[in-house]
């Protein structure tokens, strides 16, 4: 999921033109990589810990188990 540009860029699939646009916007503004990357490195941290992966996990399995 990428959050108002803020973890990421998102360009229609296939339309290269727009990767090319996207990439070449992100080679020219340096700390907005910075933060871009700073971002989705907090996101991570915050969603996807080994702990939450567990937790999901389990809970997956016991619904797939009581089915």
């Amino acid at each position: 999921e990428i959050l108002g540009g803020e973890g990421g860029l998102v360009v229609p699939a296939g339309d290269s033109a727009a990767l090319a646009a996207a990439l070449v916007e992100l080679l020219r503004d340096p700390a907005r990589r910075t933060r871009m990357g700073e971002a989705a490195i907090r996101r991570s941290r915050a969603h996807f810990t080994p702990a939450l992966h567990f937790a999901r996990w389990t809970a997956l399995l016991r619904g797939v188990a009581a089915a």
